[in-house]
């Protein structure tokens, strides 16, 4: 909605917005104010007019984590797991056909871990799968390509933006402070 007003009669209303503009909204900055950023203006409209979106990141707990995972490397790890998994089957395989010495209890233990390991990697797979199918429908919502999209990128704006607009907030109340102090003392001297 700020974009459409700041841009109206140019482009025509947006419905709108690539996500990577979130992060260049402090680039915009005022011509009265050069210390106050479009992000300043929004914030302070926020605070103003709309309480409910002031708590963004109470209602994005996760995003920071969610900034700090490629999805890629999760492809690998899995990968490089299914890889571990079959070594280990074929290590229980070769030491089977193997003349066991007295008291070797390797072959029982490893028997005993794939059985386990086994379900804990089909289960890891399945939530692997299942966080790749939320990661696509939530890029398509966004209107990202969830094809080359990184979830790292794809989240970290969002941290950003959050990060961004608390200190927006902040840089706000403390220039409302400093006004304050400064009528404060101006009423001092009069």
């Amino acid at each position: 909605a700020f974009g459409n007003y700041m841009n109206r009669g140019q482009r025509g209303n947006a419905v709108g917005f690539k996500l990577n503009s979130l992060t260049r909204i402090a680039d915009t900055k005022s011509s009265c104010n050069k210390s106050m950023t479009l992000l300043h203006f929004i914030a302070s409209t926020c605070e103003q007019k709309f309480r409910e979106c002031l708590f963004l990141e109470a209602d994005l707990p996760h995003i920071k984590d969610a900034a700090k995972v490629n999805m890629k490397e999760l492809e690998k790890d899995m990968s490089h797991l299914r890889t571990g998994m079959k070594e280990c089957g074929r290590e229980v395989e070769f030491y089977r056909g193997q003349n066991l010495t007295n008291g070797d209890r390797y072959l029982p233990v490893m028997k005993e871990f794939m059985t386990t390991a086994q379900v804990r990697l089909t289960e890891l797979e399945d939530l692997f799968t299942d966080m790749k199918a939320r990661f696509d429908r939530v890029c398509r919502l966004f209107s990202e390509d969830p094809t080359t999209t990184q979830s790292d990128e794809f989240f970290g704006t969002f941290d950003y933006f959050i990060s961004s607009f608390e200190e927006a907030r902040q840089d706000n109340e403390s220039a409302k402070k400093k006004k304050e102090e400064e009528e404060k003392i101006a009423k001092q001297h009069q």
